[in-house]
Order: C-alpha cells, then structure tokens, then sequence
C-alpha cells in the first residue's frame, strides 16, 4: 500500500483537465446509452426475453453511470469541484506567501 502520496502544481492541473475529459466521454456516453435504450424499447427489433435481458441490463449500467456523473452527489464532478477549490487556495497561499512569511516575524 502506499504510504505517501506527492503531486505538484502541474501534475494536479493534469489531474483535473483529465478528469474533466473523463466526464466529457462518461456523459456523451451516457447520452448514446439513452439512444440504445429507446432503440430497444420502442424500435421493435428488439423482442421477447432478449429484448428484456438487454434493456433490463442497459438500465442499470445506466442507473450505475448516472449516479457517478449527474446528480448532488455524484463522485467524479464533486472530485472535480474540490480539486479546483484546493488549487485555488493553493494559488491564494503561495500568491500571499509574503504575508505567510511575515507572520512567522511576530
């Protein structure tokens, strides 16, 4: 296991633009999953109980992706949100470094 863990500025940056790219094809994704899904309900090729099986099965990849990219909770675009905030406030603590350093003075 792991014990310690570094990223500088730039690697976090990666991190982020990465996984901003990861919910971009998550979400185009989901949105063809929705297609198939309408394709197999209503196109009338689909039948019987392959027709369900494969809607059945698409449903919850689905359930299983939407509850990972839309939604309050959702894990990837809260991580998103947090990474900015802290490279935010990195951003501020190292811009205001002189202010850091004073304080150490008093």
């Amino acid at each position: 296991m792991v014990t310690e863990f570094y990223c500088d500025g730039a690697n976090m940056k990666t991190i982020g633009e990465d996984l901003k790219t990861v919910e971009e094809y998550l979400k185009a994704a989901y949105t063809k999953a929705e297609t198939v899904k309408n394709e197999i309900d209503y196109d009338g090729k689909w039948s019987g109980n392959s027709q369900k099986t494969m809607a059945a099965f698409l449903d919850l990849l689905m359930q299983y992706h939407k509850a990972f990219i839309h939604g309050e909770d959702a894990p990837l675009p809260k991580g998103i949100e947090h990474l900015e905030e802290l490279m935010k406030s990195l951003e501020e603590f190292y811009t205001n470094w002189k202010e850091y350093e004073d304080l150490g003075k008093i």
